[in-house]
């Protein structure tokens, strides 16, 4: 009884000298925080706010209320100013903004770089036509806004132009550009350009978007340098100055229609100094060029002729080749101190289509397989009619009983001042029989100069036949581009009359000669012909080349040109 009563009395004062707690403090309900919500007991059953709440019992286990309120939930102060403001030892465990941004930086990086490993390049557009101007001639091309009246003319004016270049022997790359450059001058920049062998087309949208096509057809040619050169200048003339349309117009119809530089006598005679040149710089000596100068000039009158008679071009080029080779042997049945082969060396490289070849070797590298597979076709037709012809004098003059003739016979000496003499009148007689201006004669024959003491000199240090003409060619090539650049003329007026003296006549008729008579040595022949075709498409090569490697520091904008490269 007194055990219950001392126990009793024990706990009564304990609790007695510490304040009670609040049961709302221990365990706040839902009731206060979200109104007339109700209370959900630990059973599951639901109570409503109204019925009272009894606070759990206090037990010894339980902490009490000072220490809950000391150590218990944090308050709403310290948890906002928690949340805003990480600890130290966070900071220090979590890393910083600026790694973070380096990792994802890598890791993009190397997505990017595992990407162009396993995907294609992508497609580039194609660039447009006026682009192509930049580092040309024409580079200073202006837009003009014109009506679809006016595009007609334009086009119209363009068409002729490239028509005469084309007519008087230039390249597929220049027509091209003297039409973008003529459209661009005057407004019209969305066009498409078509040049084949013996037409040139254009395309362009009228205002309404709807596509308009014009074309032109060339229907003869005619060799006339000047001409070609004055067309050029008038089209870098309409590119960079305000020139009307109708003045520009009027020029052209001048051009096309004035005559050429020289009379046909004078260049009939040019074309017998330079037979009789070529001979002596191939080592024929003094008689061998005087029967040199009277057999092309016979070939000459003869081709005139044929050309007025409307005679298709292979049995002119056929007729003029036989008379040639058939007088030489004539003359040296004679006992005559002349050497036959040399003789017909020298005609045959006036016959040889020197010009058509190197702009179709320029055609096929620019571009234009079409155009170029053209020119060769003519080119090698008339190659054609000159190998029918030799072999036809050869057999003739068997069969006359003329006699056969050393083709193996060896070259005269020339002193090196008497041939540099001897190819500076060669080149400039050739530069006259090609129709080109008086005042660009001279440089061409330095051109050519030069080109043959390089050749001379790189074949001194042992080089094979074949590559030594390439690299005097390569030389004339650049050395053109930079005269052409000078006066400002397409590079093929100073190219073509500069490079003929490189051409391989004599291993032509040697080869001939050797296929027709000497059936003995017919596979050697045959190695012979190809030798000569090869070394004169590599002549055409090395032009071409001289004149691309000269192209980018001679341009009217070198820089634009460099930046279009790198596209």
């Amino acid at each position: 009884m007194a055990e219950n009563s001392s126990g009793k009395n024990a706990t009564d004062s304990t609790s007695a000298g510490k304040p009670r707690p609040d049961p709302s403090t221990l365990h706040p309900g839902p009731a206060e925080d979200s109104g007339q919500q109700s209370v959900v007991s630990a059973d599951g059953s639901g109570l409503h706010p109204d019925q009272e709440q009894q606070p759990p019992a206090l037990s010894e286990n339980r902490p009490s209320p000072a220490r809950l309120a000391g150590q218990g939930r944090p308050s709403p102060s310290k948890l906002a100013g928690g949340a805003g403001s990480p600890s130290k030892q966070s900071v220090r465990g979590r890393p910083s903004a600026r790694l973070a941004r380096s990792v994802r930086s890598a890791d993009v990086d190397a997505r990017r770089a595992m990407r162009r490993l396993v995907q294609g390049e992508v497609p580039k557009q194609p660039r447009s036509l006026i682009e192509n101007l930049a580092g040309g001639p024409y580079s200073q091309a202006r837009t003009r806004t014109v009506s679809d009246a006016d595009s007609r003319e334009i086009v119209d004016l363009a068409l002729r132009v490239a028509e005469g270049m084309s007519r008087f022997g230039g390249g597929a790359l220049e027509a091209e550009s003297s039409i973008v450059a003529i459209a661009a001058a005057y407004g019209l920049r969305d066009i498409e350009v078509d040049i084949t062998n013996q037409s040139v087309k254009v395309n362009y949208p009228d205002t309404t978007g709807e596509p308009v096509s014009m074309m032109r057809v060339v229907r003869s040619w005619s060799q006339n340098y000047g001409g070609l050169a004055r067309i050029h200048q008038l089209v870098r003339e309409i590119s960079g100055s305000d020139i009307s349309r109708n003045a520009a117009s009027q020029k052209l119809q001048t051009i096309m229609t004035s005559p050429k530089p020289f009379p046909k006598w004078v260049v009939i005679g040019s074309s017998a100094i330079a037979g009789a040149a070529l001979t002596g710089v191939t080592g024929g000596g003094f008689f061998s060029c005087l029967v040199a100068f009277f057999n092309t000039l016979m070939a000459q009158f003869l081709a005139r002729q044929l050309s007025k008679w409307r005679v298709p071009e292979f049995f002119t080029m056929a007729a003029c080749a036989m008379v040639i080779t058939l007088t030489a042997i004539a003359i040296y049945s004679t006992g005559l101190p002349v050497v036959t082969g040399f003789i017909v060396a020298g005609g045959i490289i006036l016959l040889l289509p020197t010009g058509r070849v190197i702009s179709a070797t320029q055609d096929a590298i620019n571009g234009f397989p079409v155009t170029a597979a053209g020119r060769f076709s003519s080119a090698f037709l008339v190659l054609s009619g000159l190998v029918s012809g030799i072999a036809l004098a050869v057999v003739t003059g068997a069969l006359l009983g003329i006699g056969r003739i050393d083709v193996t016979e060896e070259a005269v000496a020339v002193p090196p001042v008497l041939l540099g003499a001897l190819l500076v009148v060669a080149t400039s007689a050739l530069a006259v029989a090609e129709q080109t201006r008086p005042e660009y004669v001279l440089p061409t024959a330095l051109v050519g100069l030069v080109g043959l003491l390089v050749m001379n000199g790189y074949l001194a240090l042992g080089a094979g036949s074949v590559l030594g003409p390439a690299v005097g060619a390569t030389v004339v090539g650049i050395g053109s581009r930079l005269v052409a650049r000078r006066y400002h003329v397409p590079q093929l007026v100073i190219a073509v009359p500069g490079v003929t003296f490189l051409l391989p006549g004599l291993m032509l008729f040697r080869s001939l000669y050797g296929m027709t008579v000497e059936s003995i040595d017919s596979v050697e022949g045959f190695v012979g012909l190809f030798n000569a075709l090869t070394v004169t498409l590599s002549i055409a090569g090395g032009v071409v080349l001289g004149d691309n490697l000269a192209r980018p520091f001679t341009g009217a904008g070198w820089p634009e040109a460099k930046r279009n490269r790198r596209r």
